[in-house]
């Protein structure tokens, strides 16, 4: 009796060693635990989606070929309290996430709380750039500085201003950089929640506003039908539109408004080379090119928490301490400074659209670190 009871105790803790160890290599494959929080609706939610599918697909990537293995916990922006919470319950070692700077901003309150690091990929209000806070940014600026110089350079005056009225983060941050750097004020200032229509047409044309340019700081798809509209009721009109309306989409939106129409971005429209690989392989599995200003951003974010892992280790406070140390990214063909914000300094790429898709026509460098 006692042999047998013995070689029952035995086959029992060989299946329990066994049901353990079939456990522990289900979450070894299921991979590193991230978060990722975007956007769901206003004006940030063709940005922040396209940011998560894009991530989802460069993750998936990453996995096949054995590059990283990431398990990403997508997580609901409703209750942005709420998510992080569970994100670091779920063992999330950081959070990917927050398109625009406003959503940022809130994430980011809700990351200090929970103690878990936060890199967006997109999010580049100067208002956002704080020495020793979680958040961690693939950019550092707007550009807005930039563009008003080589705006004025270019002749551009008696120009108005159609921006965005909920994005108060990144639109109260661009203009008056843009504005200052120009050297002009605009003759007026429009806060526009769904883009221009036809009551703001009626309402510039009653104004009797005699203006010969215009600046727009609206998500791609309102800043797009905005382009044609003003260009219907006032052709020949110069037009410059912010990083984020220079986007995939406002390119297959535009439509052909003549020439005029510039602006900037933090992404090369013509394709990183870099990244040119990974091009490839997507648009084969999915059967549709990978759209340029979200997959270069989420590459690059993806690419600073991979570093991070790599000098930090898998766990969440060694990603935090590898995050705030970081000065460079120098992983996956990205090779960019970081600054004392833990903000990234990319360059700035001047475009203008032309036939039919932006097209850049000149490259700046990434501002010193130190720099506005």
């Amino acid at each position: 009796m006692r042999a047998i009871t013995l070689i029952i105790v035995s086959v029992l803790l060989t299946l329990a060693v066994a049901v353990g160890a079939n456990v522990l290599l289900e979450q070894i494959d299921r991979g590193i635990p991230v978060a990722l929080i975007f956007e769901e609706e206003g004006p940030g939610a063709a940005l922040g989606q396209g940011l998560k599918q894009t991530l989802l697909r460069v993750i998936d990537d990453c996995r096949e070929q054995k590059v990283a293995r990431y398990h990403p916990i997508v997580l609901s922006p409703a209750n942005v309290e709420g998510s992080v919470q569970k994100a670091v319950e779920a063992g999330a070692v950081a959070v990917l996430g927050g398109g625009t700077s406003t959503f940022t901003g809130k994430l980011l309150l809700a990351a200090e709380k929970e103690r878990i690091s936060l890199i967006s990929p997109t999010a580049n209000s100067r208002r956002l750039a704080v020495e020793g806070d979680r958040l961690y940014r693939i950019r550092s600026s707007t550009g807005a500085r930039r563009l008003g110089r080589v705006a004025a350079d270019q002749g551009f005056t008696d120009y108005i201003v159609l921006a965005d009225q909920d994005n108060y983060q990144y639109v109260d941050s661009f203009l008056p950089d843009f504005i200052e750097a120009h050297g002009e004020e605009p003759l007026a200032v429009m806060r526009l929640r769904r883009g221009l229509d036809r009551e703001e047409i009626i309402r510039l044309l009653d104004s009797r506003i005699r203006f010969r340019g215009a600046l727009l700081v609206l998500p791609d798809f309102y800043a797009s039908l905005t382009v044609q509209l003003l260009r219907d009721f006032w052709p020949g009109l110069t037009i410059y539109l912010s990083d984020w309306g220079v986007s995939g989409q406002s390119m297959q939106l535009m439509g052909t408004p003549g020439p005029g129409v510039r602006g900037i971005s933090f992404s090369m429209p013509e394709g990183e080379d870099h990244l040119g690989p990974l091009v490839e392989r997507l648009t084969e599995r999915y059967g549709s090119r990978p759209v340029f200003d979200h997959l270069a951003s989420a590459h690059a974010a993806l690419a600073m928490l991979d570093q991070a892992v790599q000098k930090g280790g898998p766990v969440r406070g060694g990603v935090a301490a590898a995050l705030s140390a970081m000065d460079r990214v120098d992983h996956w063909g990205w090779n960019f400074a970081v600054d004392c914000c833990g903000d990234g300094r990319q360059p700035i790429y001047l475009v203008e659209f032309l036939q039919g898709r932006w097209q850049t026509v000149e490259v700046l460098p990434p501002l010193p670190l130190g720099g506005p």
